[in-house]
């Protein structure tokens, strides 16, 4: 799974992709969504987002890690 999260004063957005390796070792994606907000164009909306982010969990719940580069260090645990 990868995840992205920008928060800023007026405006931000996330997005995540769900992946899975198949049959032949390749990576595919099996689910993806964004959201985003923008105070002069889309007003954020907590509800919705907590929706949003409902359909996130539900894959971190069954993800395991296979690669992190978090803080510049390639991890395989």
């Amino acid at each position: 799974m990868r995840v992205h999260i920008e928060d800023r004063d007026t405006y931000g957005g996330s997005d995540y992709q769900a992946f899975r390796l198949g049959e032949n070792g390749k990576i595919l994606q099996i689910a993806g969504s964004s959201f985003s907000f923008d105070q002069d164009l889309i007003p954020y909306d907590e509800e919705s987002f907590h929706q949003w982010e409902a359909q996130m969990d539900t894959y971190l719940n069954n993800c395991r890690l296979l690669l992190s580069t978090q803080d510049g260090e390639m991890r395989t645990e």
